[in-house]
């Protein structure tokens, strides 16, 4: 079914469940980010109608966040912004983000050069692996594109095996008991454990793609333990404006393991780790490794695509620029951007709500660039 067909289709298929006693709410937030609506429109004046009753926080989270959206899409900043704070103040989850920094700094203490050199020969020989990581909302989803339709690629999607991997061997809990975990493993092991989530990947790619692509942005976390199992693995890390990124995440639904985002100070406090973490595998890391940076990938398309494509191993393929024409399925907050050749009107937008985003750009600090 062509695009625009299966769009109008799934519209209709929204509005016909937004009178549902259960899953109506959601409905409506779905019609309200799939398309353009005027500030006139019923579906605005529904959902902030619903807004004044009494209603659960899922529900309060996901009318905010399209009220949010349909307001902003009409210039109304300080309308829009106001829902989003509302949004993430409904969904709110703690974070404890002292926690979390002193994780962050044992990991940096673990994976040092020298750890990785006491351990080259273990893992999968296999280079299919390519994993796309960093911040949510920072172009993950682009790059995946971008390299999935190339002719010997292709794209996995957002995988969690690898963090059921670390999930096993106390990855996050304990990394002085995941090292452990390591070393108690023999190098026959980890590399079939290596091997088996390649099989998955040729499974979901196909088998002959030379390059499969993870996209889960989180695996930024999990780049020690892919530089085990994954040694001839190529890393792809999509930078962003910060301010850009992390008002992305807040504007978004991201899911309860994202709760770093309900709060604009923890959010950039929470960056701030991402960064010093991302600076710190930058560093240490012993396999392939490249920056790409989003303004640059949509100011000067092509030679960025090429860059990436060079870095991959793999000849040029002016497919690489034409995803936005696929049918494929994606799963992902960006689906609706991606059905578009590559434009630059995300780049700057935190612009809009400067004032609001005070305590974000504080938090950030020298990183708000």
């Amino acid at each position: 079914m062509p695009i625009t067909n299966r769009r109008s289709a799934r519209l209709s298929n929204f509005l016909a469940l937004s009178r549902h006693p259960e899953i109506g709410n959601q409905a409506l937030y779905r019609l309200a980010v799939n398309d353009r609506h005027e500030l006139s429109s019923p579906l605005l004046a529904e959902i902030e109608g619903r807004l004044k009753g009494a209603l659960p926080r899922r529900a309060l989270n996901a009318l905010h966040n399209g009220a949010g959206k349909i307001r902003e899409q009409n210039g109304d900043y300080s309308g829009a912004f106001a829902h989003f704070e509302e949004a993430n103040a409904a969904d709110a989850a703690r974070f404890d983000i002292a926690r979390y920094r002193t994780w962050v700094d044992a990991l940096m203490g673990a994976f040092s050069p020298e750890f990785f050199a006491r351990r080259r020969v273990i893992g999968s020989n296999s280079d299919i692996p390519v994993f796309v990581v960093g911040m949510p909302r920072s172009g993950t989803t682009l790059a995946e594109q971008i390299i999935a339709h190339h002719r010997e690629a292709a794209g996995a999607g957002e995988l969690d095996r690898i963090w059921k991997i670390g999930r096993a061997m106390r990855y996050h809990d304990d990394v002085g008991k995941f090292i452990a975990a390591i070393d108690a493993k023999s190098p026959v092991e980890l590399a079939a454990l290596g091997d088996k989530y390649v099989n998955l990947l040729k499974f979901i790619g196909g088998g002959q793609a030379r390059r499969i692509v993870d996209k889960l942005p989180h695996n930024f976390e999990m780049l020690g333990l892919i530089a085990l199992l994954f040694p001839y693995a190529r890393i792809v890390h999509m930078r962003r404006n910060a301010i850009d990124t992390c008002l992305s995440c807040f504007q978004n639904r991201l899911n309860e393991m994202h709760g770093y985002s309900r709060n604009l100070e923890t959010l950039g406090l929470y960056y701030r780790e991402y960064s010093r973490l991302m600076d710190h595998w930058r560093r240490v890391l012993p396999i392939k490794f490249i920056d790409v940076d989003y303004e640059a990938l949509t100011a000067d398309s092509e030679t960025e695509a090429r860059r990436l494509v060079a870095f991959l191993d793999l000849a040029w393929d002016p497919a690489c620029l034409s995803f936005h024409e696929s049918t494929s399925a994606v799963r992902t907050f960006s689906r609706n951007q991606i059905r578009n050749p590559i434009y630059q009107s995300s780049v700057g937008r935190w612009k809009r709500y400067e004032k609001q985003l005070q305590p974000l750009i504080r938090a950030l600090g020298d990183l708000e660039k």
